[in-house]
């Protein structure tokens, strides 16, 4: 990899945001901000060892996970929290000069090709808001049918399958170095979780599970399609921006099929998916819509290997899709928050 430069280094530490919590040790984003010149020079010398090394230090792989509560009975059971992982901020600060040397590549190298939305730099989500209204407004004018199925994907990014992510990487040409250092950040962590009482107790540590500030663009980018150019030849039947996605199909049965492929790709890379959370949103032929915008009846749905019990989204209501609300007839009355 390039040489890291003390410019380079105090700009990606004056990038970092402000006003969040620390890891172990209690150092801030605002401490190191604020470091004299002789230790910003240390602290950078420091990481570049990091680098050549290709690993990060063993105190930076301890963190604390504080559980935020649900609105449900708690019960012991920290899957019934929303769970905040505080991380050692220089090993923060460290992953978050990588992940800009990393975007920055995909971008100006146009490595993810097609309809691959990630947040790259200077990308937004205007295009996929875009394509979405397009294919409902087609729906509309053309008396189609269409179904479109919103998932929730749960703890997106605390699941890692090792394996397919070095395949993933590998195939868009990383670094060894940089693939090596990406993969020690996994290995040998330890975690701590502060409870209500609040004593800490420690958990299990995780072989392939970690909650991960900055590399989640990344990771998002190389498991979400291939890369490949045969894949721009595919019918294209889904939207996805991180780990916000779409199932667009004409028929309920069609949507089923897609969603059985889904499922295997999902259990392929053990990533969770809620498929309770899931929303629905149903637009009929003309001759069986409801003049009076009845509510639709509830549907059956196979997700893979699962039958789900949704309700579609009502005519008179609609389903939020990054930020944007849709609703079948197309109204244009979407409220952006």
């Amino acid at each position: 990899m390039k040489y890291l430069t003390l410019d380079e280094w105090i700009d990606n530490v004056k990038s970092l945001p402000n006003n969040k919590a620390a890891g172990p040790s209690g150092i801030s984003y605002k401490m190191l901000k604020n470091l004299n010149e002789d230790n910003q020079s240390f602290l950078h010398a420091f990481i570049c060892v990091c680098m050549d090394l290709n690993d990060i230090p063993d105190e930076w792989k301890k963190a604390t996970i504080y559980p935020i509560p649900k609105p449900k009975p708690f019960f012991t059971n920290l899957t019934n929290t929303r769970l905040i992982t505080l991380l050692e901020t220089p090993q923060k600060a460290f992953i978050s000069l990588l992940n800009r040397r990393l975007s920055q590549i995909l971008k100006n190298n146009n490595v993810l090709k097609g309809n691959q939305f990630a947040a790259l730099p200077g990308n937004s989500t205007f295009e996929l808001i875009r394509m979405i209204n397009e294919i409902i407004q087609d729906a509309k004018e053309n008396n189609k049918e269409l179904w479109l199925l919103s998932q929730d994907l749960g703890k997106a990014y605390d699941h890692v399958n090792i394996f397919m992510l070095e395949k993933a990487i590998k195939h868009i040409k990383i670094p060894s170095n940089f693939i090596k250092i990406i993969f020690n950040l996994f290995k040998n962590r330890q975690n701590q979780c502060i409870y209500y009482d609040p004593l800490l107790c420690k958990i299990e540590q995780r072989k392939l599970g970690y909650t991960f500030e900055a590399p989640k663009i990344a990771l998002n980018k190389f498991y979400s399609e291939d890369t490949s150019e045969k894949t721009e030849k595919l019918t294209i039947s889904s939207s996805a921006y991180m780990d916000d996605t779409q199932w667009l199909a004409p028929s309920q049965n069609n949507l089923e099929k897609i969603l059985k492929i889904a499922d295997s790709f999902y259990k392929l890379n053990d990533i969770q998916v809620n498929k309770e959370k899931s929303e629905l949103l149903v637009r009929y032929k003309q001759g069986r819509y409801r003049p009076k915008l009845e509510p639709h009846e509830p549907v059956t749905l196979r997700f893979g290997s699962d039958l789900i019990f949704i309700i579609p989204v009502s005519p008179q209501s609609s389903m939020r899709i990054l930020g944007v609300y849709f609703d079948e007839r197309n109204t244009f009355q979407s409220t952006i928050k």
